[in-house]
């Protein structure tokens, strides 16, 4: 997918954007999907931290640390 948000969170779903209706950058909260790999690896007992850009659909109070630029 050459375009960033459907890409991220087809990653971090592991569906692709079809599936979980994300195709563009100006529809990520239309996101379906009943879990994710923050999910998982906080299930596993992983922290979980992202810095940089998110343009995904994963929200600051789902993670132990965030630092945006």
């Amino acid at each position: 997918m050459p375009v960033c948000a459907p890409a991220r969170v087809s990653m971090f779903t592991g569906r692709y954007p079809s599936a979980i209706r994300v195709r563009t950058n100006h529809n990520i909260e239309d996101v379906t999907c009943s879990a994710d790999l923050i999910d998982i690896l906080k299930e596993q007992g992983y922290k979980v931290g992202m810095s940089g850009k998110n343009h995904s659909h994963i929200t600051d109070d789902r993670l132990d640390f965030s630092a945006h630029f």
